[in-house]
């Protein structure tokens, strides 16, 4: 479900988009940037509430100290609280996400406009062919695209980051180490570094370029890794946390890049693009959770490693194949205009 939705709202984000900027006068890349960097901190933003009122849900299903910041921890990462958490608690939260998703239904089907058809009371045989058959040729012949397969490292990287940040490490250094009600809170400090470089680096891009920020926030994540592989895991509220906040600052900013790289390079195949792009995101996922289930920490640090770097390979030669000399080097160029 994951995946086609999330490819639909960006071909419908970057579609508006497109229509803005020639009503508008715009610079077309520029607002498709903006705009989808807009939608992504949205999406981000929902981290916030959600994970707080699991934390609140959690926190009144501890059975001893009932305090958020428990003084009282040890040398050792062997919190137990989510092996002991009552089943109705559980219950209780998939019924709070349950709720959440209806209403999203709801806005979405009351508040989204359709951007609109010509085709209209098809027979069930064309319906398909328009449907079915022609986007899913379409996107097989997308598929050996060479600057998508360039886009996947990074669509590869940000699925691996966002499931190891949300599922392995909150368990292994938040949940074990200063307990299961802190998950929640924490993942609501990943929506909001998410949702921050979101909004900035959509607004960024008609002042930086493009592949300064990815840079940078590729260095982030390197350090990150690099800090991880060599700290000694002990119960610390401030390790555990920061880490997150600045893990959602580079998916934030990979997310809005990929978002930008697919609708601006694909201008007129949004629909196949982003579905292959979707696909090596959710590929990045799949091997998230697979590491997690079969492989320890460090392996997965590793390999997360190896990933940073191939990316940056990767995307300098996409950047380089794909932008002209004024969009690599924005400053010299003013300079020379003016």
């Amino acid at each position: 479900i994951y995946g086609p939705l999330w490819a639909s709202l960006n071909v419908h984000v970057t579609s508006v988009a497109i229509q803005y900027a020639s009503v508008s006068g715009q610079n077309q890349s520029h607002v498709v940037a903006l705009f989808l960097g807009i939608y992504t901190a949205m999406f981000k933003i929902a981290y916030i509430p959600a994970n707080i009122i699991s934390s609140v849900i959690l926190l009144n299903g501890r059975e001893e100290n009932t305090s958020i910041i428990d003084t009282s921890l040890g040398d050792v990462c062997n919190n137990t609280e989510a092996a002991n958490l009552d089943r109705l608690y559980l219950y209780i939260l998939l019924s709070v996400y349950v709720i959440f998703d209806i209403v999203g239904i709801v806005l979405l089907i009351s508040f989204v406009d359709h951007l609109g058809t010509d085709t209209k009371f098809l027979s069930p045989a064309r319906m398909f062919e328009l449907y079915v058959k022609k986007p899913f040729v379409a996107t097989l012949k997308m598929m050996l695209n060479w600057k998508l397969i360039l886009i996947h490292t990074l669509n590869t990287l940000d699925g691996f980051i966002i499931t190891f940040s949300l599922g392995n490490f909150t368990k292994v250094y938040v949940s074990d180490c200063i307990g299961v009600h802190w998950v929640g809170f924490s993942v609501s400090l990943y929506g909001v570094g998410s949702a921050l470089m979101a909004f900035t680096v959509g607004g960024l891009v008609k002042y930086i370029p493009q592949y300064f920020v990815v840079y940078t926030f590729l260095t982030v994540g390197l350090g990150i890794i690099i800090f991880l592989l060599r700290w000694e895991r002990e119960p610390c509220y401030f390790a555990s946390i920061l880490i997150l906040f600045g893990s959602g600052l580079c998916g934030g900013t990979w997310l809005t890049t990929i978002g930008c790289l697919v609708g601006i390079l694909f201008p007129h195949k949004q629909e196949e693009a982003f579905t292959i792009s979707k696909i090596s995101l959710a590929g990045g996922s799949v091997i998230g959770f697979t590491f997690a289930l079969f492989l320890n920490t460090q392996i997965q640090l590793w390999f997360a490693l190896g990933l940073i770097f191939t990316t940056f390979i990767t995307f300098t030669i996409l950047t380089c194949l794909t932008q002209t000399k004024s969009q690599l080097f924005p400053c010299c160029f003013r300079h020379l205009n003016n």
